[in-house]
């Protein structure tokens, strides 16, 4: 079992997935988005239902678009973890060219 530690709200979460709550939401999301177009392939008929036909895609467009506002949060939350990491490490490479110069001296 992957290490656990508690989010925001106080729920215990995969230590992978603290701080991105969205991450299984949007699994899940994809998955039915993928099977929702497999079966609209394979088994609607325009023809039959037209009324039907669109709404169902319609539904399907609906979950693609949720799909990029979940990986834009996601982009937006990657970047910010990448700018605190790099923020850390000019930090510590700074106190460590000081320390070295005061080594010198």
């Amino acid at each position: 079992m992957p290490p656990v530690e508690e989010d925001v709200w106080g729920r215990r979460v995969a230590r992978h997935l603290s701080g991105r709550p969205w991450r299984p939401l949007g699994a899940a999301i994809c998955g039915l988005a993928t099977l929702m177009f497999i079966l609209g392939v394979c088994l609607l008929d325009e023809k039959r239902g037209r009324t039907g036909f669109m709404v169902y895609w319609f539904v399907e467009l609906g979950l693609t678009f949720w799909l990029c506002v979940l990986a834009f949060q996601d982009l937006r939350h990657t970047r910010r973890l990448a700018a605190a990491a790099k923020l850390a490490l000019r930090t510590e490479l700074a106190t460590e060219i000081a320390r070295a110069a005061d080594e010198k001296e």
